[in-house]
């Protein structure tokens, strides 16, 4: 009886240890860097389910290289960020989840990124249409390693609280992102509430989101996967 026992017990082990968890790639700039945490505590607590977020997002990156400041990279073919992100993903699923198929884990990715874009076309330094193409190109990378079909959530950016024409490209980023999401099927505007924070005092710098505005984000984002069936 004690055998069966121990044998039922390691069943229920193995087949608990099986069931994959919900796998997230976080991908952009500095605002989706300090969501991880938020994200994975609201997934567990309105689901009932583990989230592995992956984090590949990089402060102060910029989508197109005209963009880029400082160094601090960018997700255009040129640049370097969109292959660390993909290797950042494989290796975290050959650690956790090496008899799984790629394609069918990895849940969505969460992209958080355009203010460097933004202040650049509103400094008439890149135009909407190239960010435009740029994003739809990033797009079809991501999906070209880990699956057609697979979900690019998008949090829009929000508003510059002190520089009038990064203001101005801000609006034209938001835009853009409407429409390539209105575009594709697979792509989604996850949250557009950023655009509020400067009246709900929701900013700790003329860019980045306070803690509140951060959990807001995780909350809606993680009810919006749950409405849209994106696990």
């Amino acid at each position: 009886m004690k055998k069966l026992w121990v044998l039922f017990s390691l069943i229920l082990f193995f087949t608990a240890c099986a069931k994959p968890k919900v796998m997230i790639a976080l991908a952009g700039q500095s605002n989706a860097v300090f969501i991880r945490d938020t994200l994975a505590y609201n997934y567990k607590k309105i689901t009932g389910r583990e989230a592995y977020i992956i984090q590949c997002a990089k402060a102060g990156s910029a989508l197109n290289a005209k963009a880029e400041t400082n160094d601090w990279g960018n997700w255009s073919p040129t640049g370097d960020l969109l292959e660390k992100s993909f290797d950042e993903i494989d290796k975290r699923f050959s650690l956790i989840y090496p008899p799984y198929n790629i394609e069918e884990n990895l849940s969505a990715i969460i992209w958080s990124q355009g203010e460097n874009d933004g202040e650049a076309i509103g400094k008439g330094i890149l135009t909407a249409e190239e960010y435009k193409r740029d994003l739809k190109n990033l797009i079809s990378k991501f999906r070209e390693r880990y699956g057609a079909n697979l979900p690019f959530i998008i949090i829009e950016i929000g508003r510059h609280a002190t520089c009038k024409e990064c203001d101005e490209g801000y609006s034209a980023v938001r835009k853009v992102q409407d429409e390539v999401a209105e575009d594709d099927k697979n792509t989604y505007i996850g949250y557009d509430e950023t655009k509020d924070f400067l009246e709900r005092k929701w900013l700790r710098d003329p860019v980045h989101y306070n803690q509140e505005a951060l959990n807001d984000i995780a909350k809606k984002l993680v009810k919006f996967m749950v409405a849209n069936n994106i696990d």
